[in-house]
């Protein structure tokens, strides 16, 4: 049994760490974009402000973006499925409020034992439940926190977390300009798999986002350090097209780590493109992530605003 579930954790890690390059393998949910926007920009949403993809990576968002709700679900190669949902509302005052929950279903894999003998089947899966509170300081600036849960499970073994994060935002409405700065997954409490061989490092992320004044072009870059000391850049773009449409594109600094010489469909990997469309205050995107060889992410949300 513990065979196979090492060689399965380390098959979900090599499939889905060429893009993201996440700090830890346990807690992959929660590095994920919670939106197809985020998800078609590169995941470059430290310091965007126009919608709630980066609610995970900086609770200093929340204030900042109008009260909504959004369902999302993307899928993985090999079958794997995930998913988020969340919702925010204003308080009193500036205050605002962020809940979000999500999940993600990695399948069923066959467990043997050391002889190499079937024993049966386990499901691996994980979920994770926070929220974000946020207050505007000035018509500038705004603090955020957040606190969330995370659990997952792989056959008879369990792991749980709570974790804590903190972001600033700087957001100037003229100028369009944006620089976020969050440390998120600050360990408050850990129960490993197995014990004290296994870590969650907490996360300093950067960000930045501007339109663009001569082009209907919105830009977000974020730099953040992961896992063995290894600095991440995403860049992430979005195309005004006209009022109701929208055409985004992203890559990452991991795809020069990927041999991407080889084949068209390598030179895309750690690239992403998407669209979305507005109607009232509805809105549908939709996302397609290059993994290379090992295939694509694809990912759809649907939102409204209050």
């Amino acid at each position: 049994m513990k065979i196979q579930i090492k060689i399965t954790s380390s098959l979900l890690l090599l499939l889905l760490f060429p893009l993201w390059g996440f700090s830890q393998a346990l807690v992959q949910t929660l590095q994920h974009p919670l939106s197809a926007r985020g998800w078609s920009m590169g995941g470059a949403s430290t310091a965007a402000v126009l919608d709630g993809s980066g609610l995970r990576y900086n609770p200093a968002i929340t204030s900042r973006i109008t009260d909504q709700w959004q369902g999302n679900l993307s899928s993985f190669v090999l079958d794997i499925m995930g998913g988020s949902a969340y919702t925010k509302v204003s308080l009193k005052g500036s205050t605002s409020l962020a809940a979000i929950l999500s999940y993600m279903d990695y399948g069923l894999f066959t467990a043997r034992d050391s002889d190499g003998q079937k024993t049966g089947e386990f499901n691996v899966q994980d979920i994770s439940a926070g929220f974000n509170l946020s207050r505007a300081l000035t018509e500038k600036t705004s603090l955020g926190i957040s606190l969330s849960t995370f659990h997952a499970e792989m056959t008879r073994y369990s792991t749980n977390a709570v974790l804590l994060g903190i972001g600033a935002l700087y957001y100037n409405p003229v100028s369009t300009f944006s620089l976020g700065i969050a440390y998120q997954n600050v360990p408050l409490h850990f129960s490993a798999f197995a014990g004290d061989t296994e870590k969650i490092e907490a996360t300093l992320r950067i960000g930045i986002s501007k339109d663009l004044a001569h082009l209907p072009l919105t830009l977000c870059v974020d730099l953040y350090r992961a896992y063995a000391g290894e600095y991440i850049a995403r860049l992430g773009g979005e195309f005004h097209v006209i009022d109701h449409l929208f055409l985004r594109f992203g890559s990452s600094t991991r795809r020069f780590q990927i041999r991407s010489q080889q084949t068209f469909r390598n030179f895309l990997a750690a690239s992403s493109a998407g669209i979305g469309f507005m109607h009232q205050n509805w809105m549908l995107d939709l996302a397609f992530i290059g993994l290379g060889d090992a295939g694509m992410i694809s990912s759809v949300s649907i939102s409204q605003r209050f």
